[in-house]
């Protein structure tokens, strides 16, 4: 599910739709001036999910797929308890990777565990987005050795790694990115960026 965005008035209207050819990134404190619309209100044959909406601002009817693992956040947040802890969902119905609580935001896996060691204040988790953590997790259950993560405490990719000796820039997926690698004493001389 994806969302479309119309200016009124100098206020976002978000309408939530299904069509995976629309694509939106999400801006800023943009859910400070949104206002909700779902297109369906309804929501026959799932579950209107708090935060499954345009950029986790909106509620959101999300129907389960048949993965075991899709639908399992819509699941949690449907227990029917007054002040039960509430999970950010993917449009899916999968949990998606951040989870914010009172003042701290932090990484969940797959089941919307919290990962140990990858947590944010709240007004710095703009582009956190928990990839290494998440690899990282879902490798050790393969129950192999050797690989190793360079994760930064936001659960991103660090925009470098070393092997050995040797360091170079690596993208948000912790992919080498460009051809310059350096010794390891001049790795402040990288510069990298993602």
């Amino acid at each position: 599910m994806v969302i479309l965005k119309f200016v009124l008035l100098a206020t976002f209207v978000a309408i939530c739709t299904s069509n995976p050819l629309i694509q939106t990134e999400c801006p800023k404190n943009i859910c400070l001036a949104l206002m909700c619309v779902p297109d369906d209100p309804i929501c026959k044959g799932g579950k209107i999910v708090p935060g499954a909406g345009y950029c986790g601002c909106c509620a959101a009817c999300v129907r389960p797929q048949e993965d075991s693992k899709v639908g399992k956040c819509v699941e949690k947040n449907n227990n029917g308890l007054i002040g039960a802890q509430t999970f950010k969902c993917k449009p899916d119905g999968s949990f998606a990777p951040v989870r914010c609580q009172g003042s701290v935001c932090y990484c969940v896996d797959d089941e919307g565990t919290q990962l140990p060691g990858y947590s944010q204040t709240i007004g710095q988790t703009a582009s956190m987005d928990c990839r290494c953590a998440r690899d990282e997790k879902n490798y050790s259950k393969t129950g192999l050795l050797g690989k190793m993560f360079n994760c930064q405490d936001n659960g991103n990719y660090s925009p470098y790694k070393c092997v050995g000796s040797v360091c170079f820039c690596t993208d948000e997926n912790g992919l080498i990115k460009g051809s310059k690698m350096v010794n390891i004493g001049e790795l402040s001389s990288l510069q990298c960026t993602q």
